[in-house]
């Protein structure tokens, strides 16, 4: 990735203008499902769940998604 920096965004509002790298714009975003408790998106169910189950360890032996 050759970005400077990255945001995180929900509903069209800026949650954080300035992330330094890729990893800590997805760890953040990942984070924000949880601490706010939004609803995975249908059209991304399967990516989120890979990073849940595979990146970060969460109930890797029970996936829901097809």
């Amino acid at each position: 990735m050759t970005a400077g920096h990255y945001m995180i965004a929900e509903d069209q509002t800026i949650v954080s203008g300035s992330v330094p790298n890729v990893v800590d714009a997805l760890m953040l975003m990942f984070a924000a499902y949880y601490c706010v408790n939004i609803s995975y998106r249908s059209e991304l169910g399967a990516t989120l769940e890979f990073l849940q189950r595979c990146l970060f360890k969460i109930n890797p032996d029970k996936w829901t998604t097809v």
